[in-house]
């Protein structure tokens, strides 16, 4: 196992997508809400602490999420950085994600808290047609959601997938916030959320730092932009 420095991690090599500039895009007052959302999709469903299992704590430090993605990891790490100091984890087992992103052991639990409150926060926020959420949340939900999910820099549609209840319902009302039209779907135990309209994708991309490619034009459709969203 390595230990890679959350900011240095893709350093020595290309980035592999265009999840780049999102990774470094400021964090502000809802980095939380991008950490809440991955820690929900990522965290490692097998792993027990010492705690639950009653074994003895050798562990230095425990994994909250683990991926294969170097920028959702260095993103992750530096939301995480108003409650704890994250450390990234290289493995070099095949048969698990290469990278996990890992707190202090004392830390685990108030983290996990944290993270557990900020999640039920989101979820009353940006229920469906609740219309509480802010605009910042609604980007930061998306951001971490587009680097979950990369989506091409030309790309005139926009599909993310989840596993995480809840969570698709949530970014469809963090769309329909940013004025931005989103559907979601059940495929195969997972539901997908859906942006169609062209002009709308470039502008969710552009506000979450994505990079995109010339804004779509449509005559028929260029003098409307989406008012409403969450279609369902």
């Amino acid at each position: 196992m390595t230990v890679v420095s959350p900011a240095g991690i893709g350093q020595h090599r290309p980035p592999a997508d265009n999840r780049l500039l999102p990774r470094e895009a400021p964090l502000g007052e809802h980095g939380i809400v991008e950490a809440a959302l991955a820690w929900r999709q990522l965290r490692p469903t097998s792993f027990r602490s010492p705690w639950q299992t009653g074994s003895p704590v050798h562990q230095t430090h425990l994994p909250l999420a683990r991926t294969d993605h170097e920028p959702v990891a260095s993103r992750l790490a530096r939301a995480l950085t108003g409650l704890t100091w994250a450390v990234v984890t290289e493995s070099d087992d095949a048969a698990s994600p290469r990278l996990s992103v890992t707190v202090a052991r004392n830390d685990y639990h108030r983290v996990l808290r944290a993270l557990t409150v900020v999640w039920r926060r989101c979820r009353r926020e940006f229920a469906a047609g609740a219309g509480q959420g802010s605009p910042e949340a609604a980007v930061a939900l998306w951001r971490m959601a587009l680097l979950l999910n990369p989506t091409a820099p030309v790309e005139r549609a926009v599909r993310v997938r989840t596993t995480v209840p809840f969570a698709a319902e949530m970014l469809c009302e963090a769309a329909a916030v940013l004025r931005v039209g989103a559907s979601y779907q059940r495929t195969c135990g997972t539901r997908a959320v859906v942006i169609r309209d062209p002009r709308a994708v470039h502008r969710l991309l552009m506000m979450t730092g994505t990079p995109v490619g010339p804004v779509p034009v449509d005559p028929a459709r260029s003098s409307r932009m989406p008012a409403v969203a969450a279609r369902r």
